[in-house]
């Protein structure tokens, strides 16, 4: 289970073929390194969460065929700005609801895996405290975008991939940032 949405994404400005205000509100975030810094930061802490309560990704991949798991897995517009500097394994899965950076059972983009993918694990049932740590880790997410007077939006990650208007060239960017600022 992840979380429920607390928020739709923007409205599309771009008409059916996609939308531009996602697409300008994850560049606005690949414009702010310490923002991309500190929302590591917050991401490394779901990881440390997660070891604390004993949880660990055995790499099985269920998880990531949304479809077949019944849930959904929600982003930021930081998180999203983050996974798209990890190339995807294959796009075209965000179209069947399925995770485009599933590469056989495993994860290519490990690193950028927003904060969903590091709380809770296919072989392992959602306890209290990973939907209590999701809640709080979450809340620094927003925090962290209205401390940088950054657009937010909280989306279902294979609907926000298949709306971004111009997905190659914000892949483009985003893999740019993280080479100069991360590298």
């Amino acid at each position: 289970m992840k979380s429920k949405p607390a928020d739709k994404p923007p409205a599309s400005d771009a008409g059916p073929g996609g939308d531009d205000s996602l697409s300008t509100a994850v560049r606005e975030c690949l414009r702010r390194p310490a923002f991309l810094a500190e929302l590591r930061d917050v991401l490394h802490r779901a990881d440390a969460d997660a070891d604390a309560q004993g949880a660990q990704c055995l790499g099985g991949g269920a998880c990531c065929r949304f479809d077949m798991a019944s849930h959904r897995l929600y982003v930021s517009t930081g998180e999203l700005a983050l996974l798209l500097a990890a190339p995807p394994a294959d796009l075209s899965r965000a179209q069947r609801r399925r995770c485009p950076w599933q590469q056989g059972p495993r994860c290519v983009a490990r690193d950028f895996r927003p904060l969903g993918c590091r709380i809770f694990f296919c072989r392992q049932r959602v306890t209290d405290a990973a939907s209590d740590s999701y809640e709080k880790l979450h809340a620094l997410v927003r925090q962290l975008h209205q401390t940088h007077c950054l657009p937010y939006a909280y989306a279902e990650l294979t609907t926000a991939i298949t709306q971004l208007s111009d997905l190659p060239q914000v892949m483009a960017e985003s893999r740019a940032v993280f080479a100069r600022e991360f590298s």
